[in-house]
């Protein structure tokens, strides 16, 4: 063999050897690592409007967006930055499910959110947004009387208000009285201890005679509750009451007798009857400072004891009174 033809072989072998060098030590490429399967994540509350102090409840569900494959894992949810609570998925029938109880948040709208926080073979997710709306809590609201019922008199209405669900909140705001109507008048709600209540008063002086049903109710501002009416509840304005004095003054020439009645309060209209022992009442307007006076011959009724019986017949605002009375001619 010529040395060129040697030389040829050298350098084939030598390529030869050198790519298989490569091709045995060169490291094997590494297979694609498995992708995250995409998931969708929704949030839904039962019910989404509560009233203040009700948890709210939270449920989320996590499904692949393809396939029948289950996540697993937790879902956190949030009120923005804000985190409510992480829960594991459970399968609930044939979805993996994670319910979550919200106590405590405040009255107003709450924009909601639930994160599916991934795993090996599932990418995270999060919901749309969900409002849940928290409204104010029932209250209860009680009319009471307290103070004189008599015409012109101070009564005073009591209103009290608490929570219909006991701590599920306070009132705040005040409490308007009415008659059908008419409005007598409001207060404002305030905190009283031992016992601890809320209560607004009402004083007033102005009711007329006879029976008023009256109905409290709670008119919130802020707080936790809200509005109540009380159930009707009646009060009896009573006639002014009255009592009856009497007096006698025997003329100078004593010939005649004049009996004096006076009805207390001296505001009293209408007539006082005087019936002396056995003859016939005899009525007398009352006048000026109460008085109702009548006058007698003292030959009419005769010298002695006598027994005079006052009748006072009441009008539009006084009641009337009787008083029994004797004196000596």
């Amino acid at each position: 063999m010529t040395s060129r033809a040697r030389v040829g072989a050298t350098l084939i072998a030598v390529a030869t050897t050198a790519t298989l060098a490569l091709l045995v030590g060169a490291p094997a490429q590494a297979a694609p690592g498995a992708t995250q399967a995409p998931t969708r994540t929704t949030l839904s509350a039962n019910p989404s409007t509560i009233a203040f102090g009700s948890p709210a409840k939270l449920k989320a569900t996590v499904k692949p967006v393809v396939g029948t494959a289950k996540p697993t894992g937790t879902v956190t949810f949030s009120e923005g930055a804000t985190v409510l609570g992480t829960v594991a998925l459970t399968l609930v029938g044939t979805v993996e499910t994670a319910k979550l109880s919200v106590p405590g948040l405040a009255i107003g709208d709450h924009s909601l959110t639930a994160t599916y926080n991934a795993s090996a073979s599932f990418a995270s997710s999060t919901s749309l947004p969900f409002v849940v709306t928290v409204g104010p809590a029932a209250s209860v609201t009680t009319l009471s009387f307290s103070g004189g019922t008599g015409l012109g008199q101070k009564l005073t209405l009591k209103g009290t208000v608490k929570a219909q669900v006991a701590g599920t909140g306070t009132p705040a705001g005040s409490v308007t009285f009415t008659e059908g109507a008419t409005v007598l008048g409001s207060a404002p709600v305030v905190a009283y201890t031992a016992p601890v209540r809320y209560l607004a008063k009402l004083v007033i002086s102005t009711l007329t005679v006879g029976d008023h049903t009256i109905v409290a109710t709670f008119v919130p501002s802020g707080g936790s509750l809200g509005a109540s009416s009380s159930a009707p509840n009646t009060v009896t304005i009573t006639k002014i009451a009255t009592t009856l004095g009497f007096a006698t003054r025997l003329s100078t020439d004593g010939l005649r007798i004049t009996l004096t009645a006076s009805v207390t309060p001296d505001t009293a209209t209408g007539t006082v009857s005087f019936a002396i022992d056995a003859l016939p009442a005899q009525p007398v307007a009352v006048g000026n400072f109460g008085k109702a006076p009548l006058t007698v011959q003292v030959a009419a009724l005769g010298s002695g004891p006598h027994t005079v019986v006052l009748t006072y017949g009441g009008d539009a605002t006084h009641a009337g009174s009787t008083s029994t009375n004797t004196f000596t001619i």
